[in-house]
């Protein structure tokens, strides 16, 4: 499994761990051989 973040200067560093964190539990969730982009938390559910 993998997650990505786009990351957006305007924004904290925790934030950019914290979408990333997001997408690698979503990714986890959905089973194996996933890859989850997150442009922004609201991406994730």
């Amino acid at each position: 499994m993998m997650a990505f973040a786009i990351f957006e200067p305007s924004h904290p560093d925790a934030y950019l761990v914290n979408i990333a964190d997001n997408a690698l539990y979503l990714a986890k969730e959905n089973g194996r051989n996933r890859v989850v982009l997150s442009k922004d938390s609201h991406s994730i559910s």
